[in-house]
């Protein structure tokens, strides 16, 4: 009996063993063919393991790397942050997506984005670091292009704003801004087209095929910039029909439904009842409340409150009855120095990104249907536009 239970127990514990033996080799095939580095280090920094991911990004073999410091491929003037990434694991800290600069064994320089965690043994002490480097070069070049593209398109419009003002010839900005924005688009286009060959090759699960996502979005957005820039110089006619404000309110807010959701944004409609129908251009108006919309949601990129109201307000001043229009946002605000040049052409107050022809644009089209625009802010509390449009009579 005794020999049976023996073997028994010796027959489960082989059969553990195997188990253990074959999960260990199926997590080194998933580190091995892996696209991104994966390391393992000690707590003073030598390399302990390195997979052909790792091979692959720097260029050093396993048999080069481990046992050696970790510093090899740390630029002189990044060793201090490798210090303090050393001090946060031993704190048992997690770090993610850390954006940094590595040096290959070619000697060139690498952008990765690191995600580092401890490595406890069996009584939980810390005793090393896993870390995984992903490559974001084209990511990162791809980026400073098109920033570079941005700021180019945005001072040449400055630079030839200027000079038609100087000359007198604003008349001539609709021919310019098309001749320019045709030099644009037509580069444009074949990186997006060849973006788009690139895309349709690439396995989804690839590292290299969200790097080309980004690329592609931000493709887009340099087109949106283009098309704004166009219809600033080019505006097309109004056309004029009963447009009912609760309708359009609702509307835009389904619009910009995913926008709000993705950044905690509780959006709220006061519009008040048996609010008349007014004179306006529906596509128009559209496009204000969504540009107005989205500057407030670009302003609350922790989360806030969205209010979009409407109501009727009696003449003043001898003038008409108006139905003014609300956005309102508990954002970051508007410096008091800015204020008076929101509503100027290429004048932005973000810093990443936006033509600064949004609001120049909705200013245009209330004044085209006779009404006006106007802003208050706060520092830290929030924005508050204020569109008044008239009740009465055609724009």
């Amino acid at each position: 009996m005794i020999s049976q239970l023996k073997k028994a127990g010796a027959a489960e514990r082989e059969g553990e063993k195997a188990i253990r033996e074959e999960a260990q080799a199926l997590l080194t095939a998933i580190v091995e063919s892996s696209d991104d580095a994966i390391i393992s280090k000690t707590l003073d920094g030598t390399v302990t393991s390195w997979n052909s991911g790792a091979e692959r990004l720097f260029g050093y073999t396993a048999q080069e790397m481990i046992g050696k410091s970790i510093m090899i491929l740390i630029p002189p003037e990044r060793h201090d942050e490798e210090r303090l990434i050393l001090e946060r694991l031993r704190r048992g800290e997690r770090i993610e997506h850390y954006e940094t600069v590595r040096v290959a064994k070619s000697g060139r320089a690498v952008d990765i984005s690191l995600t580092i965690s401890p490595i406890r043994n069996s009584s939980g002490r810390i005793i090393g670091a896993s870390k995984v480097a992903r490559d974001i070069t084209l990511w990162k070049h791809a980026q400073e292009a098109l920033r570079e593209s941005e700021e180019k398109l945005r001072r040449q419009a400055q630079e030839l704003e200027q000079q038609l003002i100087a000359s007198g010839r604003l008349v001539s900005l609709g021919e310019i801004t098309a001749s320019m924005a045709h030099e644009f688009n037509n580069p444009l286009g074949i990186v997006m087209g060849f973006t788009q060959d690139l895309l349709s090759e690439t396995d989804p699960s690839s590292p290299s095929y969200r790097s080309l996502k980004i690329i592609d979005e931000e493709t887009k957005r340099c087109e949106k910039i283009i098309r704004n820039l166009l219809q600033f110089a080019r505006p097309r006619a109004t056309e004029v029909s009963q447009t009912d404000i609760r309708q359009l309110v609702e509307k835009t807010i389904n619009l910009l439904a995913n926008h709000l959701y993705k950044q905690k944004i509780e959006a709220i409609s006061e519009i008040e009842n048996n609010l008349p129908s007014i004179s306006a251009d529906p596509q128009q108006m559209e496009q204000v409340l969504v540009n107005l919309c989205l500057n407030a949601i670009d302003a609350m990129p922790e989360g806030g409150k969205l209010t979009v109201a409407a109501k009727a307000e009696p003449p003043t001043d001898g003038g008409s009855s108006t139905v003014a229009i609300t956005v309102a946002d508990t954002g970051f605000g508007i410096e008091e120095r800015d204020l008076p040049k929101i509503f100027q052409p290429f004048f932005t107050a973000k810093k990443k990104r936006g033509l600064g022809l949004g609001l120049p644009i909705c200013d245009r089209i209330i004044k085209n249907h006779g009404g006006r625009i106007k802003v208050e802010s706060q520092p830290g509390k929030g924005t508050t536009f204020k569109v008044h449009l008239p009740l009465d009579g055609r724009p």
